[in-house]
């Protein structure tokens, strides 16, 4: 600001001089401000540029370096006489890589053409490392836009990339894991897209890693329509629990294959929270599936079968026993396992036992070898056993399954039909005897015509006994081996008796014949027909063995939950020793007086089948010469 003078001329250009004197002397002031503030940010600046941690440099345009910051020749070594003034790609920081020279000299060119470039790059360091750079070239313009300057700025990556690499690599590692895993993993997105499916879903589903890919659908479209709730419930609990989850389920493959698979599946979060989507797998478990299936049926056989099948180790210990073993033996599983097996085995039979195992650990098979066991209540019972080892998955025999069957009944059956045989061929001979001799003396000879009505007499007569003996015979084995058709349903037992009282007192005039039988007797269920056999050979007998005629009673009545009916007769009697066998197959007194009646041994017999088979008891009271009573107990309906 100028001031105007007053006064002289003199005083006023004195004045003017002073004037003039202060505005210099503040523009110089300004100016050296200027400077100095110029000179601090260029210092600051310097500081910046020569300390900052990335490489820096200044270039003219055709690459020569103007200069390099501090950072540079820390990392890459040299000094900076060395580097300024030479193109860019000779310094030390490149002349390594002769690829990397070129790529940088493309670089400087296209810089120099106002374009910003970038690329990464490898720089030796000074203690003879080489570390990653991430380069980058940028042109600097004048007010004009032209390119005056060049930048090169280079920022040491090693560490990411280090991180980069060991993440590749387990990327890799995981990746050829899960691509060359058996099981068929999957990664699902948020939104239900397969992120990533492997290989092995070919295999399992039928379907390309592809396939899935394209269409997200696909997943809950192969799984059986039986089984998509299941699907959809384990889905819906997974997003709600977001918790690991399993199932098991089938899917159809393309070719209709039905294929059991294993499930599992959890959901994977950031360390934000952040749902990041679904990571699971499907095994195959078909087979498995299809194992337990045939050990359930055989489970179901083994337990239902009326065969005792037992398991044993090799030192003959009891590993497992079914419910046939149970109904045979009488023991239940809680009594036997990890008991001997020689519990079960009468001592006498041990040896057996013994020379078996000896077999079956050569890996023999043993089949329908009969033998003899004990019951838990000490009874003895005819078995057919049949062994077989069971072997471990190196093929060694580690224990043994055996399969008995209780043959016990037909065993019995076997010797009853040898005994009855024999009986009734020795029985049937004295008839047949007497038959062929009559006959055959009436062909060969001329008889007298009362004589031959005597000799017919005869011939019928037998022929009514060996009748008799055989249809006994035959009523006997049906009992025995349970053929006889019977039809059981509650019977009145008067008219039963009646019926038997009224056919005898026809055919026996010398016997005086009664029965006692009330009215409200309760009912009995039973098999009419052979209850009419019982009361028939009965009262039969009684007429039979009183040759002198005389009484026969029939009475019934109730006793507690029985009906209890008697038949007394007043003839021969039966002695103390014959009683105890009186209704045992083929017997018969051994007395003159009974020899005289014949008969066929066979008829108490069947008298006593007949009422065991009805629930009931049979047994006799008598005296010697004074009679007999013989006593029916059958169960009321």
């Amino acid at each position: 600001m100028f001031i105007k003078p007053i006064g002289s001329p003199r005083t006023k250009a004195n004045f003017m001089r002073a004037n003039l004197l202060k505005h210099f002397l503040r523009k110089m002031r300004a100016k050296e401000r200027k400077q100095m503030e110029e000179a601090e940010s260029y210092a600051l600046l310097r500081v910046m540029f020569d300390q900052s941690s990335s490489l820096i440099s200044v270039l003219k345009p055709d690459g020569t370096v103007l200069d390099i910051n501090s950072s540079a020749f820390d990392v890459i070594g040299g000094t900076k006489s060395e580097a300024i003034g030479k193109p860019f790609w000779e310094t030390l920081a490149w002349v390594h890589s002769p690829e990397l020279q070129e790529r940088l000299r493309q670089a400087i060119k296209s810089a120099a053409q106002g374009e910003f470039v970038s690329f990464e790059a490898t720089h030796p360091t000074a203690d003879g490392k080489l570390i990653y750079v991430d380069f980058s070239l940028k042109p600097v313009k004048d007010d004009d836009g032209n390119v005056v300057l060049l930048l090169p700025e280079g920022r040491d990556i090693t560490k990411r990339r280090e991180a980069e690499e060991a993440l590749r690599e387990v990327a890799v590692k995981y990746r050829i894991v899960a691509d060359n895993t058996y099981n068929w993993e999957f990664w699902l997105s948020p939104a239900d897209r397969f992120i990533y499916t492997s290989p092995s879903c070919r295999r399992i589903s039928g379907h390309g890693a592809e396939e899935f890919n394209a269409d997200p659908g696909l997943l809950r479209s192969i799984i059986h329509p039986d089984d998509r709730h299941l699907w959809t419930d384990h889905r819906h609990d997974i997003t709600q629990t977001k918790a690991l989850g399993e199932l098991e389920l089938r899917i159809v493959r393309p070719d209709g294959d039905i294929r059991w698979v294993h499930h599992v599946c959890i959901p994977v979060f950031d360390d934000n929270g952040n749902h990041l989507g679904t990571r699971g797998s499907f095994s195959d478990i078909t087979e498995r599936k299809q194992a337990e299936e045939k050990n359930l049926r055989l489970a179901v056989m083994v337990e239902s079968s009326d065969d005792a099948i037992v398991g044993k180790t090799l030192d003959g210990i009891i590993t497992s026993w079914n419910r046939g073993a149970e109904k045979i033996f009488g023991y239940s599983e809680d009594e036997v396992l990890g008991k001997p097996i020689t519990m079960l085995i009468p001592a006498e039979n041990v040896d057996e036992v013994l020379q078996m195992d000896e077999r079956l650990r050569h890996g023999e098979h043993i089949e329908h070898f009969e033998t003899v066991r004990r019951r838990k209540d000490g009874q003895l019972i005819h078995m057919s056993l049949s062994y077989s080892p069971i072997r471990d998955a190196q093929g060694r025999v580690v224990a043994v399954s055996t399969i008995g069957r209780d043959i016990t009944e037909r065993k019995e059956m076997e010797q009853m039909k040898d005994e009855m045989i024999s009986a009734v061929s020795h029985e049937m001979r004295t008839p047949l005897t007497a038959m062929l001799g009559y006959t055959e003396f009436m062909l060969d000879n001329e008889v007298p015509a009362d004589q031959q009505r005597e000799y017919l007499r005869i011939t019928l007569h037998e022929s009514e006994k060996l009748n008799e003996l055989i249809g006994n015979f035959l009523d006997l084995q049906r009992l025995r081996s349970r053929k006889e058709t019977v039809t059981w349903r509650p019977l009145p037992l008067q008219p039963l008796l009646e019926e038997t009282v009224a056919l005898f007192t026809r055919v026996s005039e010398r016997h005086h014949i009664t029965l006692d039988c009330p009215s409200d007797l309760p009912r009995i269920c039973g098999d009419n027909k052979q209850l009419r056999q019982v009361f028939n050979n009965l009262v039969s007998n009684a007429v039979k063995y009183s040759p002198k005629g005389g009484a026969v009673r029939v009475a019934a009545r109730r006793e507690k939950d029985c009906v209890v009916i008697t038949v007394r007769d007043e003839g021969i009697g039966i002695s103390p020793q014959a009683v105890e066998r009186i209704f045992e197959r083929f017997y018969r007194v051994n007395n003159t007086a009974c020899r005289v009646f014949g008969g066929t041994g066979l008829g108490l017999a069947l008298v006593r089948e007949i009422v065991t088979a009805h629930g009931g008891e049979v047994w006799v009271e008598s005296t010697l010469g004074k009679g007999s009573t013989f006593f029916v107990s059958l169960p009321v309906a």
